[in-house]
């Protein structure tokens, strides 16, 4: 009786066993993507970084597949979307860079989404956050110093768009050049405005007085002065520097080779 039962009890318990289901087999490695912004390697999915409306960044995406790629998806934001389908020839390896600038014209989150799907069908998804921050980009100040000598031309100009040719018997000349557009402000805005979104906003709104030249600083007597002058030079198409010019001195000397007037200040920019 005993043989008997322990004969059923094995029975049983090896049914049990072949009962339960086998482990699945481990898959084969996924695909993996990795981000690069402006060279900084970020490889976590869902990666978020903050840029500044204006700025300009260059992303790279690299794909990895254990297997010969099959398909890449790309989209950036709401409209740039592509599917890459053909060109990898066994390729394991794939990087796409996108320069981005254009996209960051308002406060908003750009999202990157891709995709890369290899010969095995196995697949990988990965996003990429831009957060656009209003931040304000901030003004960066420097000495300036304008010099004439005799008849020849002023020196330390043209970088402010302006020129320096020649006087009236009692104060200097100096004109905006072809592409540049000249203003004078209140001698308070120059403290007022810290940042380049500041600067802009004045000749956009148009204050301060549009000048066909400026004729402030004397050029008989040293003097000290408190006053502030702007400039828009255009740099290329739709494209401007803006400055922001606090003349503080005028110092007039004479010499062998003539009268020497030095213009001296700071600039933002």
């Amino acid at each position: 009786m005993m043989a008997a039962l322990f004969a059923v009890s094995s029975v049983f318990v090896g049914c049990g066993k072949d009962d339960e289901p086998e482990p699945l087999p481990e898959p084969k490695d996924a695909p993996t993507i990795s981000f690069k912004f402006d060279g900084e390697t970020i490889n976590a999915t869902g990666a978020t970084e903050s840029v500044k409306i204006g700025d300009e960044v260059v992303v790279e995406i690299n794909y990895i597949a254990d297997g010969e790629i099959k398909e890449i998806e790309l989209t950036i934001g709401d409209a740039d979307k592509e599917t890459i389908t053909t060109g990898f020839n066994s390729a394991t390896t794939h990087k796409i860079t996108r320069t981005l600038k254009d996209e960051f014209d308002a406060e908003k989150d750009i999202v990157i989404t891709t995709k890369i799907t290899d010969k095995q069908d196995f697949a990988k998804s990965a996003t990429f956050t831009f957060t656009i921050s209003v931040e304000e980009n901030e003004l960066e100040e420097d000495d300036f110093e304008w010099k004439r000598i005799g008849g020849a031309a002023g020196t330390g100009l043209a970088d402010f768009g302006l020129g320096w040719t020649s006087n009236t018997a009692s104060v200097a000349i100096i004109v905006p050049l072809t592409g540049t557009d000249l203003y004078q402000f209140d001698s308070d805005v120059y403290d007022e405005v810290t940042t380049k979104e500041g600067l802009i906003q004045l000749f956009d709104e148009n204050v301060g007085t549009k000048l066909t030249d400026f004729r402030g600083v004397s050029v008989s007597a040293s003097s000290s002065y408190d006053i502030v002058l702007g400039t828009k030079v255009k740099v290329g198409d739709d494209e401007y520097e803006y400055y922001l010019l606090h003349i503080t001195h005028g110092t007039v000397s004479t010499g062998e080779a003539g009268t020497t007037i030095t213009i001296t200040g700071k600039y933002g920019n």
